[in-house]
């Protein structure tokens, strides 16, 4: 099969983005295991909000990487897409994914801290569950 117009663009998206994520992902590794290693485990309603905000921060961080390095890929072919424009929508997307991605951990850490007695743990029925993974499928798979 002969190469088609599209190739170099497929290679430099697929490089840009292995590697944007590879640098994105690492700092956010490093920022997160920084800041746990300088503060310890600390199992209060602070440092839950603090954990919090640093994931999604170190996020932002990684979605800028991401997105810069995706613009310089698809540049040459959409120059009409500014950067910024590019950049915005990245970060926007991935602090969506960010908040909502901790947002369930943090409120069940927060829940555990202000509750007086701990809470008996009931499973939902198979169902529910069944259910609600069918959900989140079909609204991941449509996103991504």
């Amino acid at each position: 099969m002969g190469q088609t117009l599209k190739d170099p663009l497929w290679q430099r998206w697929v490089t840009a983005n292995a590697l944007g994520e590879m640098a994105g992902l690492g700092l956010t590794f490093l920022i997160g295991a920084l800041f746990f290693t300088q503060f310890g485990d600390q199992e209060t309603v602070g440092w839950i909000l603090a954990s919090f905000v640093v994931a999604v921060a170190s996020g932002a961080i990684e979605a800028t990487i991401v997105g810069l390095a995706q613009w310089w890929a698809m540049n040459p072919w959409f120059p009409a897409v500014k950067r910024r424009a590019w950049w915005l929508a990245t970060l926007a997307g991935a602090l969506v994914a960010y908040i909502f991605g901790y947002l369930p951990s943090t409120l069940m850490n927060l829940g555990e801290q202000v509750a007086e007695a701990p809470a008996q743990v009931m499973e939902p029925p198979q169902w529910i569950v069944l259910l609600l993974a069918a959900g989140m499928g079909a609204v991941g798979g449509a996103v991504l």
